[in-house]
C-alpha cells in the first residue's frame, strides 16, 4: 500500500482534493497486489518443480534429453553426457558442470569436438538423430533398440522419443529417454535382427531398430 499512499500525496499536492473514488482505487490496488503475489508464488513453485525434475533425472542414472528442431541440445542428463556423448570430457569435469557441456550444440558438433579434444568416438553422435528424425516425421511417440560403440566399448540402449509441442500446438523439438541395457543386450544383435525379419522390429539403421506393437514392451 506504500505505492498508493505516495500516489495520493502527489495527487493532493498537484490537484488538491481528489475528485475520484479513493476507496475504489484502494480496492483495485489491493487486488492488483494480490494478483502479483499470486503470480510470484506460482512462478517460484514452477521453478522449484523444474529444479526437482531435473535433479531427479540427473540422479536417476538414466538418459534424458531434449533437442530443438535444429537438433541442438536444450537439456541432457548427466548420465547421457558421461555415458554416450562426451565420456572422457565428462570424467574431467565436476558433476554439476557435465550437463552444460552439450547445451546449444548438435550431435555433429559434439562428434567433432570430442574427436579433436580426446581423439574419442561415439557412434551415438550419428545414430541418435536417426531415431529423432523418425519420431519427428511420424509425430508420435516411438520406442527403439539402439546399439553403438563409445570409445570402442559396446553400449546397448532401450529408448523412447516423443515430439514436443508448445501451448499453441506448434512442434518445438523432441524429448528422449533411455536406459543402459548393455548387460542384457550386449550380445543380442542377432536376436533384434531376427525380430526385424519377423516384423517385430523395423531396421532404420544397422544399429537402430524401431520397436513395433508386435514386439510389445
Amino acid at each position: 500500500m506504500r505505492i498508493l499512499s505516495t500516489l495520493k500525496t502527489h495527487l493532493a499536492v498537484l490537484f488538491g482534493p481528489p475528485i475520484f473514488d479513493i476507496k475504489k482505487l484502494e480496492e483495485s490496488t489491493a487486488d492488483l497486489e494480490a494478483h502479483i503475489e499470486k503470480a510470484r508464488a506460482e512462478y517460484h513453485a514452477m521453478v522449484d518443480f523444474i529444479e526437482l525434475a531435473q535433479s531427479t533425472m540427473h540422479g536417476s542414472g538414466a538418459f534424458f534429453w531434449y533437442k530443438d528442431l535444429s537438433g541442438r541440445y536444450k537439456f541432457a542428463s548427466r548420465a547421457m553426457v558421461s555415458r554416450l556423448l562426451l565420456p572422457q570430457t565428462a570424467a574431467k569435469s565436476d558433476d554439476t558442470d557435465v550437463p552444460q557441456l552439450v547445451l546449444g550444440k548438435t550431435d555433429q558438433q559434439l562428434a567433432a569436438e570430442y574427436k579433436d579434444s580426446h581423439d574419442g568416438r561415439s557412434t551415438f553422435h550419428k545414430t541418435l538423430s536417426i531415431a529423432d528424425q523418425y519420431t519427428l516425421q511420424c509425430q508420435k511417440p516411438s520406442s527403439f533398440y539402439e546399439a553403438g560403440l563409445v570409445d570402442g566399448t559396446p553400449v546397448w540402449m532401450q529408448s523412447g522419443r516423443t515430439p514436443a509441442y508448445d501451448q499453441d500446438g506448434n512442434l518445438t523439438g523432441i524429448s528422449g529417454w533411455g536406459t543402459d541395457s548393455t548387460d542384457i543386450w550386449c550380445h543380442s544383435l542377432p536376436d533384434v535382427q531376427d525380430w526385424a525379419r519377423s516384423g517385430k522390429a523395423v531396421e532404420l539403421h544397422p544399429c537402430v531398430y524401431l520397436k513395433t506393437t508386435l514386439q510389445g514392451t
